[in-house]
């Protein structure tokens, strides 16, 4: 059985995992899956501290109004990256 063409390139590193979201990002920004590359780029952008990326992400895929469970995993995350700036006072008005 012949495999589909890849659409994006392999991912073997956490930065090639970051440009092939935001490959995905930029190429459909219509897509159904939007809010989770947005939440996986955080994930990432966490990972590697650079939080105000992070956050970004995060409130990102926020605003394209996930499900239920994924909108709780999104504002804990935020608001722990927020802390992590010590961004405090935003960080409690995200609660």
């Amino acid at each position: 059985m012949a495999r589909p063409p890849a659409i994006l390139p392999p991912i073997s590193t956490t930065e090639d995992a970051k440009a092939s979201l935001e490959q995905l990002i930029k190429a459909c920004p219509k897509s159904a899956l939007l809010s989770k590359a947005h939440y996986l780029l955080g994930v990432l952008q966490e990972k590697t501290n650079q939080f105000d990326t992070s956050a970004y992400h995060y409130a990102a895929a926020l605003a394209l109004k996930p499900d239920a469970a994924t909108t709780e995993t999104l504002n804990f995350r935020r608001i722990a990256v927020l802390q992590r700036q010590g961004k405090n006072e935003e960080a409690a008005a995200a609660l």
